[in-house]
């Protein structure tokens, strides 16, 4: 006898109740330990210091969002007797690629690091740890999809918990040793180094492969990027853009109005975009591992992205009404005096939040539908947005520039989604 089928809202059900609960607690649980540790870490270092992490860590994320030509995505959309070649092919070219980022910085570092922050000197050693960071935020990005493809949501959930834990204990620690913004940057590599060390997911025998056969495995390689190629052209340019968004953000702030503000905003944004992190990227990574599945299938697409985006909005406008109230009386009673405006940035911050957190909960929808472009365009509109808006208040505050962007990317974000609504139901059809 057949089984009766799942309807629609019996897969939501399990869909909310099982994979997306387990990231979300898994990121609470994260994020509890690094909200309680702000408290101490504001007395360890200074704004300042925060305000040049920030920037190290934004050049790292930028870089490591296509230090693996992206192959981190593609192994969600091969069959499993490709993920082999996938994940050999990611290895090599995120080494080779870090490996050039850091004779090309060691060369032009300084110089390009003058261009951003002018008040602050080049450390040759950025040189080395921004390709280091950017290669381990790549694998670790490649290991989470790849449990996320088999499901085995659990193992990396617990690598974020220890790759928190890990880090917040190791900046705390290494402020005797490593003072400023180096210690704030170590520990960042340290957690992140035991969490990718917990979820690697290269197998030995596949590790023993290339070494025993490096030809043959460059080889594999080639073929694997030419049989992907069309992909990965346009998917490099297009998360690039995207991670310009994130990036571009810290060093607009270092650029125009120092490093202390970059600091405040550091801060602040770190806190605001908690939500984001933790329940916006948990419903993310299973939002396109089921709606990938719906659109091979050709059913549900719509449904399941329709009450994605409903459910992502009346999350986002709660937790926004969160922040409007416990900002200050948080920022008042357990950050230090000299960090008083962060609140102030927190509440100006929320229209980048809201976007923020609803694009980011359906961000990948174009990807499944083979429509890249699309992507590449909300993207490229962001920067747009954001650029615009600091020509515009240059001259003016920090508190204008945030809060112009944050309503611009808002009405941008509407229409994307009303883009992103009409492209589900082309698909269809």
């Amino acid at each position: 006898m057949a089984p009766e089928p799942i309807s629609i809202r019996q897969q939501l059900t399990r869909f909310l109740a099982g994979d997306v609960s387990l990231l979300a607690l898994s990121g609470i649980a994260s994020q509890v330990v690094n909200l309680g540790a702000y408290p101490f870490l504001t007395q360890l270092y200074s704004p300042a210091s925060f305000g040049l992490y920030s920037v190290i860590i934004a050049l790292a994320a930028f870089s490591g969002a296509a230090i693996l030509l992206r192959l981190d995505t593609i192994i969600q959309i091969v069959d499993s007797s490709e993920e082999g070649d996938i994940l050999s092919a990611a290895v090599i070219v995120g080494l080779g690629l870090s490996l050039a980022g850091m004779a090309l910085l060691l060369v032009f570092g300084e110089w390009l690091f003058g261009l951003v922050a002018e008040d602050q000197s080049w450390q040759a050693g950025y040189a080395l740890v921004v390709p280091l960071l950017a290669l381990m935020s790549g694998l670790f990005a490649l290991a989470c999809q790849y449990y996320a493809k088999a499901r085995r949501y659990r193992r990396f959930s617990w690598a974020n918990v220890l790759r928190t834990l890990a880090m917040v204990g190791s900046q705390l620690g290494l402020v005797w040793v490593l003072p400023g913004p180096a210690g704030l940057i170590a520990g960042f590599g340290l957690g992140l180094g035991l969490a990718l060390a917990f979820v690697w997911p290269i197998s030995q025998d596949l590790v023993a492969k290339v070494m025993t056969a490096p030809r043959q495995a460059l080889r594999r390689v080639r073929t694997t990027i030419y049989q992907h190629r069309a992909y990965i052209r346009v998917d490099v340019v297009n998360v690039l853009i995207a991670a310009s968004v994130l990036s571009i953000y810290p060093i607009i702030v270092l650029i125009g109005f120092g490093a202390e503000e970059a600091g405040l905003f550091a801060v602040a944004a770190r806190l605001t975009f908690i939500p984001v992190d933790v329940l916006a990227a948990s419903v993310s990574t299973v939002y396109f591992q089921r709606f990938s599945l719906a659109v091979r299938q050709g059913e549900g697409t719509m449904r399941l992205f329709r009450r994605t985006v409903a459910g992502a909005t009346v999350a986002a406008a709660a937790i926004a009404i969160v922040v409007f109230v416990a900002a200050d009386p948080f920022v008042r009673v357990f950050l230090p005096p000299e960090w008083s405006r962060v609140s102030h940035a927190m509440l100006l911050l929320l229209p980048t939040f809201l976007v923020r957190f609803i694009i980011g909960s359906i961000g990948n929808t174009p990807l499944a539908l083979s429509r890249p472009q699309v992507l590449f365009g909300w993207n490229l509109t962001q920067i747009m947005v954001i650029s615009l808006t600091w020509i515009a208040t240059k001259n003016e505050s920090l508190d204008l520039f945030l809060l112009a962007g944050g309503c611009g990317l808002l009405v941008a974000g509407v229409l994307y989604l009303a883009i992103l609504s009409r492209s589900i139901k082309q698909h269809v059809a």
